[in-house]
């Protein structure tokens, strides 16, 4: 996503929302309800050392991904892609509140407001490897409802997450419970975070294996398709602005750029040359075809192609050369093939 600058430092939300909404319309559309969104905070201290203590990996926070149209339409957000997550931050459509248990969010104005707050953050979003049957979209619409409605789940405070994390196999610590946790220590099953919320909620519609300890996920679970055989190995970056530089002749004159608002969308770009090139060459054959050889060849004959891609963290952009292209490239199509 390419959000301008001074919109962050005005901290103009509905601009933000507005052009997060456009720039989400044709990459949401190919996620299914259940897609699970990673972020990570790259810039708070605390979070860097939670991420590097606990979560071992690279992500930091993780919501489960809704559809637009997923609730019935008698609810105000039914038009607009929502986030099911753990956060406290309640984001209405006026003002930003708190709340003391999980609840549903707008995608666009909750990553609005995050992004003000941490500039720097990094956002994936990863699908489902098989869309949810209508049993279990039915069973994670009254999951979520029902949750929110009796309001038994709280949030842990920074200091009993990583108690619970790191305790949760642990039953010989577990007598502590009544010190940190609350009283009689049953507090325990109440208390939620954001991997276990996810977590919690896909076990409860038959995603996730009952056998898997909610307490012990972090979001890097999510993000490790190793982990289990439930979401794609594809990750859709919704921060990966991306620069193509090209030399299509020899002549150095030729040189030219084409930016693009995903790794995809520029890898889709590179394909499409191709493609325009053979239409030109063609021009009376309706239909054309080719295979993986054939693009690539085209590609080995470009005299120069590399690509640049923002990366948050660092503030800057990675280079990337022709083999990097050629690598993801054969990961894309194999993906729309399946």
């Amino acid at each position: 996503m390419t959000i301008p600058k001074e919109m962050i430092e005005k901290k103009d939300v509905p601009s933000i929302e507005e052009c997060l909404e456009s720039q989400f319309k044709t990459m949401l559309s190919s996620l299914d309800n259940g897609a699970v969104l990673l972020i990570l905070n790259s810039m708070q201290i605390d979070t860097r050392v939670m991420r590097a203590a606990f979560s071992q990996g690279r992500f930091t926070h993780a919501a489960v991904f809704l559809k637009s149209g997923f609730l019935t339409p008698s609810q105000d957000w039914s038009s607009k892609p929502l986030l099911w997550q753990a956060s406290g931050e309640k984001i209405n459509d006026d003002l930003v509140t708190y709340t003391d248990g999980p609840d549903l969010h707008l995608m666009s104005r909750y990553l609005a407001h995050y992004m003000i707050n941490n500039p720097n953050s990094r956002f994936v979003v990863r699908n489902l490897k098989k869309p949810l049957t209508p049993s279990q979209g039915h069973d994670l619409r009254d999951y979520i409802c029902q949750t929110i409605q009796e309001s038994t789940v709280e949030f842990c405070t920074n200091f009993q997450l990583p108690y619970i994390w790191l305790t949760s196999n642990m039953q010989w610590l577990h007598w502590l419970d009544n010190i940190i946790l609350g009283p009689a220590g049953a507090k325990r099953s109440k208390l939620t975070f954001c991997s276990r919320l996810v977590t919690d909620t896909f076990k409860h519609i038959g995603v996730l294996s009952q056998d898997i300890n909610s307490s012990s996920t972090n979001p890097n679970f999510f993000a490790r398709p190793f982990n289990n055989d439930t979401f794609e190995d594809k990750e859709y970056e919704l921060d990966k602005h991306t620069i193509v530089l090209i030399q299509p002749e020899f002549r150095k004159a030729s040189r030219t750029f084409i930016d693009y608002e995903s790794v995809d969308a520029a890898l889709e770009g590179i394909c499409f040359m191709y493609e325009a090139k053979l239409k030109s060459t063609h021009p009376h054959q309706k239909n054309i075809t080719y295979d993986i050889s054939q693009l690539f060849k085209y590609l080995d004959d470009i005299p120069d192609l590399s690509c640049l891609i923002y990366t948050p963290s660092i503030n800057a952009y990675t280079p990337y050369n022709k083999e990097w292209i050629k690598n993801k490239i054969m990961v894309l199509l194999q993906k729309m093939a399946r």
